[in-house]
């Protein structure tokens, strides 16, 4: 199956990654649902319930050489038993994941990614980028903290002192806060690259 792009071009500490296609025949389809339960108690203590439906598209896909796989998709999507359809995937150093499906028979095509996808196969140290600063922070403010026990001051030093050092904290804190957010922001801008090449890779693949 001929592609519109190969290999991504964005780029991540763990190198390029690459999509390929599998294509067959849908040979059974079925929507599952699963609904859950929870119950809970407000501080006034009435009890209310709720509930909340999880819905799977489960279907097996029969290839050109007659091997049959099952696939199951954690989201409603509308896939007819009969139709051929084609799976894009992208592949990177240390995980795979789907990130589109091309209905061939229905002439349409569906993409299936969300900035997770795209972050466990492109960011996978995104997540300890933010602890990292987070500790950062926090170690800053309990050295800062025993620096203040060093000196033996009175109450109303306490007080006022105790003032501005948590409005200190607190100004800190939202700097860092904001500096994590731009940081991960940045992290994600490649995210709209990655979503255009999925697209033109889907429409090729029609």
């Amino acid at each position: 199956m001929e592609l519109a792009i190969h290999h991504s071009k964005v780029r991540s500490g763990n190198g390029k990654a690459k999509y390929f296609v599998r294509t067959g025949e849908v040979i059974s389809s079925n929507l599952e649902s699963t609904t859950h339960t929870y119950s809970d108690t407000t501080v006034t203590g009435r009890s209310y319930i709720t509930s909340r439906t999880k819905k799977k598209t489960v279907f097996w896909l029969r290839f050109e050489n007659g091997q049959e796989r099952k696939y199951v998709l954690n989201s409603d999507v509308d896939i007819l038993s009969g139709q051929k359809i084609s799976l894009l995937y992208l592949e990177g150093k240390t995980s795979t994941c789907l990130v589109g499906i091309a209905n061939h028979t229905a002439g349409e095509y569906i993409p299936y990614f969300s900035r997770a996808e795209f972050r466990k196969v492109f960011k996978p140290n995104r997540e300890n980028m933010t602890l990292l600063a987070s500790v950062g922070l926090v170690g800053s403010v309990a050295l800062y903290h025993s620096e203040v026990l060093k000196h033996d001051l009175n109450i109303a030093e306490w007080l006022v002192g105790g003032f501005f050092y948590a409005m200190g904290i607190f100004f800190v804190s939202g700097l860092v806060f904001l500096f994590i957010a731009l940081i991960q922001t940045i992290l994600d801008f490649d995210y709209y690259l990655f979503k255009k090449e999925v697209k033109n890779n889907l429409n090729k693949i029609l």
